[in-house]
């Protein structure tokens, strides 16, 4: 597991905390862009998304907080995609049917604001990927035989240039 900080193009920090945000990153005031990358490796304790990645970029500048209480945090112009396929309670899906399968766009780049979207599935843990076609917040996933996997990748970019690059490998297996 690690997260890692970009200002500008210059490292401002890394650390082992990809998924509450307890270990926080400290950013000079002023305007900059920024990224993000983030991995989580599950193999051994989980048989489904077993490798989750996630690489934002976007730009933030100095809070103007009215409150002589603000903290000086800022709410991040960022996004993230769901995948919501109907699974059995083991997370599998049965091999060789086809799918409509949800897909939600959430953060900045949700709703009027989104630029684009771009959804891709790998049979093979992510070795080549198939772009799918989106059509009102699907994608159409054909599962493969008993016994595979299906990986997603996702690229989304809002109105203001903000981005998110997200791939989750073995998201489900077949049956």
């Amino acid at each position: 597991m690690r997260t890692t900080l970009y200002r500008d193009g210059k490292k401002v920090g890394s650390n082992t905390d990809p998924l509450t945000g307890a270990e926080a990153f400290t950013v000079p005031a002023g305007a900059a862009t920024y990224k993000l990358s983030t991995s989580v490796t599950r193999g051994k304790v989980a048989d489904v998304s077993t490798k989750v990645t996630g690489d934002w970029t976007f730009s933030s500048k100095k809070s103007t907080g009215s409150s002589k209480k603000s903290t000086g945090e800022v709410k991040l112009p960022t996004s993230v995609v769901r995948f919501t396929p109907t699974l059995a309670a083991d997370s599998t899906a049965k091999a060789g049917t086809t799918t409509k399968m949800p897909v939600t766009v959430q953060g900045s780049a949700a709703g009027r604001n989104l630029k684009s979207l771009t959804v891709y599935v790998s049979y093979d843990k992510g070795a080549h990927w198939k772009k799918l076609a989106v059509s009102g917040g699907k994608v159409t996933v054909k599962n493969p035989g008993a016994g595979k996997s299906v990986s997603f990748k996702a690229n989304v970019s809002d109105k203001q240039g903000n981005t998110v690059s997200q791939t989750i490998q073995e998201a489900y297996r077949t049956r």
